[in-house]
């Protein structure tokens, strides 16, 4: 048995691939990519991001929960050979987040036969995994096509639209979406209080969105006008909020006075949007 595992990792064009992204959740699209990985290099790295956030409508799970999904879709053997870390976030500033990625391979990926381990970047050829391929020249790039039909962030507003929403999707086509794993594990989340927040979320964003289809447009505002349309739809936003019981305020939720974040909602919000 040794023998086969060590022709067969002889074999591999690649020591190590890297696998990053958010998983929210993981989908068949990512398996896809992950099984790929597996035919082509001894050990697979999978980075999660966003996974110091707190939860919210674009993170809803942490990131305990999303290596538990991705481990379940793969065997005792593939698991093996599978290192599945978080990964810090760094908005707008790639050379910190370029920096923490590289740091993270090189502390995890094995060399081989006492050389420097063949390295390469693996993504689907369309979406956010395209961007980061191209950030990283040292490394040798594999991109395989996408799973047509299937987008995280569709599954993610059928899931917490409404309750009626969620039964639907999971009856219907969740299956086509989602390993069974992950589909199990989606269940049984949405059994917890964690998801009820989420919808409770969605319904204040929801009518915040109403309170806002009939402003007036820039146009006929004032940039004091805006200011003062911005200041008071954050106040509203955040006082809908509290009376719901929703998220109470913590680091990453925003628009709650309590963090400063409904002050950067404010100057985005006056400049942008009104």
């Amino acid at each position: 048995m040794a023998t086969d595992t060590s022709h067969s990792a002889t074999a591999c064009d690649f020591d190590c691939l890297v696998f990053i992204g958010r998983f929210q959740p993981p989908h068949l699209g990512h398996l896809a990519v992950i099984r790929e990985a597996l035919k082509r290099a001894r050990q697979v790295i999978v980075l999660v991001g966003s996974s110091w956030q707190a939860r919210s409508l674009r993170n809803p799970w942490r990131f305990d929960e999303r290596q538990a999904m991705l481990r379940a879709g793969f065997d005792d053997t593939d698991n093996q050979r599978l290192e599945i870390t978080p990964l810090l976030d760094a908005l707008y500033n790639d050379d910190v987040w370029v920096r923490d990625v590289q740091r993270k391979v090189r502390d995890l990926a094995t060399p081989a036969n006492a050389r420097l381990p063949r390295i390469g970047l693996i993504g689907a050829s369309r979406g956010q995994s395209s961007y980061y391929l191209s950030l990283f020249p040292q490394w040798e790039s594999v991109s395989v096509p996408s799973v047509e039909g299937i987008s995280a962030s569709q599954i993610r507003e059928r899931l917490f639209r409404s309750p009626s929403s969620t039964d639907d999707y999971l009856s219907t086509g969740a299956y086509h979406d989602l390993p069974p794993g992950v589909v199990e594990s989606v269940k049984h989340f949405c059994h917890e209080r964690a998801y009820q927040r989420l919808l409770e979320e969605q319904q204040l964003l929801d009518q915040y969105r109403q309170a806002w289809a009939h402003a007036p447009t820039r146009l006929f505002l004032s940039r004091s006008m805006r200011w003062s349309y911005s200041l008071a739809m954050c106040c509203w936003y955040d006082a809908r909020r509290r009376r719901a019981k929703a998220f109470m305020p913590c680091r990453g939720d925003l628009l709650t006075p309590t963090n400063g974040c409904w002050m950067l909602a404010c100057v985005n919000f006056a400049n942008v949007y009104v």
